[in-house]
Parts: structure tokens; sequence; C-alpha cells
């Protein structure tokens, strides 16, 4: 009996079920998060009252270029405007401006991104789901996104690279 289950089950999978592999999808992102919670090796993520508050390894490859990020931002903030940044200050924000601001979605140069994309051979329809829903994806923070919103970036990742 349980053999005739095992078959039926194979062959529901491979029947292309969308409910079915939706579900699937949604389990393996569920063992991901789980694998990787608490490994420092991946970003960590905790949810707050005002987003997310994001930590990782100092020592890893992803905190080293981190660090290097962090320290850019930083001295590119002195320069602009003159003093440390404080706590409400934003990360990225716009050089232009007398007094900090954050970047607006309209203030990203996405021909430079696109560029960026096409010189290093990944594929712009990354670049163009990442316009449309405004987070990025990648294997490494993969695990950092609710399925549900892993699951939008992969529809629309495929569906640009459909067009």
């Amino acid at each position: 009996m349980a053999k005739n289950k095992r078959k039926k089950s194979t062959r529901h999978r491979m029947s292309g079920d969308p409910r079915r592999a939706a579900e699937q999808r949604r389990e393996e992102h569920a063992r991901l998060v789980r694998e990787r919670d608490g490994n420092m090796r991946f970003v960590q993520t905790a949810r707050t009252p005002t987003g997310r508050q994001y930590s990782w390894d100092a020592e890893s490859e992803t905190g080293v270029q981190m660090a290097d990020v962090l320290r850019r931002r930083r001295a590119l903030f002195v320069e602009t405007f003159g003093r440390e940044p404080g706590p409400e200050d934003p990360l990225f924000f716009d050089a232009e401006a007398r007094e900090p601001r954050p970047l607006e979605e309209l203030d990203f140069d996405w021909d430079m991104i696109f560029e960026a994309f096409d010189a290093t051979g990944i594929d712009p329809a990354y670049a163009e789901a990442w316009r449309e829903l405004g987070y990025l994806v990648t294997e490494m923070n993969r695990h950092t996104f609710t399925a549900h919103e892993v699951e939008a970036w992969d529809e629309a990742v495929e569906r640009h690279m459909e067009e």
C-alpha cells in the first residue's frame, strides 16, 4: 500500500500540479531557513518594529565585504555633510542634498545597475526583478525572505527571462 502511495505521489509531482509544486517550494524554503538559522556563515535577520535587522560574522567573506561598504559609506557621509552619521541617518543617501535624506527608488541609477549586471555576465532579468520588487534575492540571502517573497522573486525572474 505504501508503495502505491509513493508512486501516486511521484506521478502527482511529475504531472505538473502547480499547487503541489508550490507546496514543495515552500517546504524547501522552510528547510533552508531552519538549516541556516544561527549559522553565521550566512546573513542572519531579525524582524523588528522598524523593519529587518541583519547580522553576520565579521570574519566571514560577507562580513569583510560589508565592513568595507560601511566604512566607505561612513566616509562619504562625513565628506558630504561634514559630520559623523547619527542613528537616524540613512546609509544610502542623496549626496546632492543639503541634509541627509534617503535615496528614493527614483534616485537609483538603473542604467548603471544594468551595465554592471551585463559587465559581469549576470542575466538582466535579475536586475529587472529587483527593480520590479524592490529587493534582490541571492543564494546567500534567500533564507532571510519569506517563502512568499522568494516565490514572487522567482516568478519575476522567470517572467523577465522570457521577455
